[in-house]
């Protein structure tokens, strides 16, 4: 691998890393604002979903 594919590749787990805080961050953000029950709810199985398929493609599974 070359320092160039090297540098891109590091860039693009960078981006990816951002993407996923934010998204993970906005659910939570989402879960703890709701208004009632069934948003929490909601929410709640997104984070989960979210979380599972984002660290199953972190472990390469």
């Amino acid at each position: 691998m070359s320092r160039l594919d090297y540098q891109k590749y590091r860039i693009d787990k960078i981006i990816e890393l951002a993407k996923f805080c934010f998204s993970l961050g906005l659910l939570c953000f989402l879960v703890i604002k709701a208004p009632n029950e069934a948003t929490q709810v909601v929410g709640t199985a997104g984070a989960f979903i979210l979380g599972g398929s984002k660290f199953k493609d972190k472990l390469g599974l």
